[in-house]
């Protein structure tokens, strides 16, 4: 950290100045940028998910396991009272009870890290019911 010095001068007719010393610190004017490469075939799995996209992936998986037990148990009864009550439309809430049902390795993956990045919450909303076609639909090996 660095000191700023600047003249005050007086407003009275000596024509006399004071110099008045702040710290200062000199932010850089350009970002620190992130070079992203193309997604090919080679590269695609090398990349892993980005630790923000899998907890928001998580959390979400959590909040659509509870709402489907929550509509399973009766304690509600439709995602529109979900909806109400969580402030959001019922089709992002249908779309979220449907993360409850990912294949379990591919959330196992998640929690991992594992994910290739790109697979995130809206690429694993309302993927195909079978556990093959999901990995299938993801380009993700099987097992």
């Amino acid at each position: 950290m660095g000191h700023v010095s600047v003249d005050l001068a007086e407003t009275g007719g000596s024509g006399s100045h004071e110099t008045l010393k702040l710290p200062w610190t000199h932010s850089p004017q350009k970002v620190k940028r992130a070079i992203l490469h193309p997604h090919t075939e080679s590269t695609k799995d090398a990349r892993p998910i980005q630790a923000e996209c899998r907890s928001i992936l998580l959390r979400s998986v959590a909040k659509g396991r509870h709402w489907l037990r929550e509509l399973l148990a009766g304690k509600v009864s439709d995602c529109k009272e979900i909806a109400k009550r969580e402030g959001r439309s019922e089709r992002s809430v249908s779309m979220t009870i449907s993360l409850a049902f990912v294949a379990p390795d591919i959330i196992e993956a998640a929690i991992k890290g594992a994910l290739p990045r790109g697979i995130g919450v809206t690429r694993l909303m309302n993927l195909p019911p079978l556990w093959t076609d999901q990995y299938t639909t993801l380009g993700l090996r099987v097992g």
